[in-house]
């Protein structure tokens, strides 16, 4: 209530706004989250928090932002990492620790993590000040900068704006402190980005993870086409341009509109690859995915299902797009007015076979670099 009111005094007034309403709706989001946090996570429940972090002799291998909400690309980037661990690394104890659970017990994991260990970054699109989790990565780098730490393939976007270069700044200190850091870019502008902020880090190129997979499903019948529009912040097209796309796709087959986001609110480490496969499932039922996903453009590649992929408000769709495009079953529009002449030659598309030959060096850099640099 209080909030509300507070925003209809301060609407008028775009001094006032900034001032007082802004910093106040931000108190008010993190007691949200803080709360949400408390009840998904069983936060106040530090036993059971802990209870997979009970360090190993040796060499542990850390991994201290794991993601435990739906966003089904998170889910797959959290499995495709697992996997390459597991792969790679198999003879070391590996800890998987949501983000929330280390926020919450950071002082714990002061004494868990010992200076021989790895940690392991997660991968995705939030390194930038777009996205809460630079701050706490940022602490984690300078905490423990004596240890070798993987910053796993990311997306870099800083705003080009006053706060956006402050922050730029403070990741650049931040980061410059742990000599052992490998940041992945998971595309050539962030990794160009990346050289140019980050001169003292070491800094290498590789697809997104989840293009490491190759699932095996069954063979299903293809129908219908796939409409996974993004409906958060970070959308370029508007309300009629989505109303518009699917009256295109409706004039070729039936349209199901999806997103990528599971039923529930929090997925425990157990259901991932459920939640996963009834996605990849979804995809490989569909002669055509219309998508402005990144992660909805690299599982319909992943499953050999033909796919236009459409901008969003940054450049991680086209720049990650550069990976595939000599797939003859994914292609990019910058605008939704050429998909109708789209259309109709990629459902006529056969034989859609994913094969990631072209990743697999970029990945086994990571692999070398852990492997020269382990204590």
């Amino acid at each position: 209530m209080l909030k509300q009111k507070l925003g209809a005094f301060c609407k008028t007034n775009p001094a006032l706004n900034k001032l007082i309403f802004e910093p106040y709706a931000q108190h008010c989001e993190k007691k949200t989250q803080a709360a949400k946090a408390e009840r998904l996570y069983d936060l106040a429940d530090k036993e059971k928090c802990l209870a997979d972090c009970v360090r190993e002799r040796g060499t542990n291998f850390w991994f201290l932002l794991e993601q435990g909400h739906n966003n089904i690309g998170d889910i797959a980037i959290g499995l495709a990492e697992q996997r390459f661990y597991d792969q790679n690394f198999p003879q070391y104890p590996k800890h998987y620790v949501y983000e929330e659970v280390y926020n919450k017990y950071k002082e714990d994991f002061k004494c868990l993590i010992a200076p021989e260990d790895v940690i392991i970054l997660r991968g995705g699109g939030s390194i930038g000040n777009t996205y809460r989790h630079e701050a706490l990565r940022e602490e984690i780098i300078s905490k423990y900068r004596d240890n070798l730490i993987i910053s796993m393939p990311q997306t870099m976007s800083f705003p080009n704006s006053k706060s956006g270069k402050r922050g730029r700044k403070a990741a650049q200190k931040a980061y410059a402190k742990c000599k052992q850091l490998l940041l992945v870019a998971r595309e050539e502008r962030s990794y160009q980005d990346m050289l140019d902020t980050f001169p003292k880090n070491n800094v290498l190129l590789a697809p997104d993870i989840v293009m490491s997979l190759s699932p095996d499903l069954p063979e299903r019948k293809r129908e219908g086409i796939i409409l996974c529009l993004r409906a958060d912040w970070e959308k370029s097209l508007s309300e009629a341009e989505h109303t518009e796309l699917k009256r295109i796709c409706a004039r070729f087959s039936s349209v199901t509109p999806t997103d990528m986001y599971a039923a529930e609110e929090f997925i425990p480490s157990m259901e991932r690859k459920r939640v996963l496969n009834e996605k990849l499932l979804q995809f490989a039922s569909a002669q055509l995915v219309v998508t402005d996903r990144l992660h909805g453009m690299v599982l319909s590649a992943i499953t050999g299902t033909p796919c236009i992929a459409l901008p969003n408000y940054n450049h991680k769709v086209i720049e990650t797009y550069k990976w595939l495009k000599d797939l003859p079953y994914i292609t990019f529009c910058s605008d939704i007015s050429e998909t109708e002449q789209l259309i109709p030659s990629m459902l006529a598309q056969k034989e859609c076979k994913w094969n990631n030959d072209f990743a697999k060096p970029y990945f086994a850099k990571i692999v070398e670099y852990i492997e020269e640099n382990m204590k």
